[in-house]
């Protein structure tokens, strides 16, 4: 749906004055505060990496999402056509893990 895509630029996110460090749980401010598994900023807290999502989501483009969506659906239905014929050739699926030749 591209034409749902709504684009900000970093100058309407910053007048927006945000702040998603206020008002959580403390189980949330824990998570927050030991969370860093998107972006080395983590370390700058929950608004620093609201605003970098922000910045790289200012890089993405309607083709990209193209490209992939159509790798997404091509990798799902090999892997099902491939089930399917295991499934009907009476086999297991998924198949069993080959051990490595020496």
């Amino acid at each position: 749906f591209p034409e749902r895509l709504r684009y900000f630029s970093m100058k309407e996110y910053d007048d927006a004055k945000l702040n998603y460090e206020s008002g959580f749980s403390p189980d949330i401010v824990e998570f927050l505060g030991r969370d860093v598994r998107s972006h080395p900023k983590n370390v700058l807290g929950e608004n620093a990496r609201d605003r970098h999502r922000q910045e790289e989501a200012l890089l993405s483009k309607i083709e990209t999402g193209e490209v992939l969506i159509n790798k997404a659906v091509t990798v799902f239905v090999d892997r099902m056509r491939k089930m399917i014929a295991a499934t009907e050739a009476g086999q297991p699926w998924p198949p069993p893990a080959r051990k490595a030749q020496l």
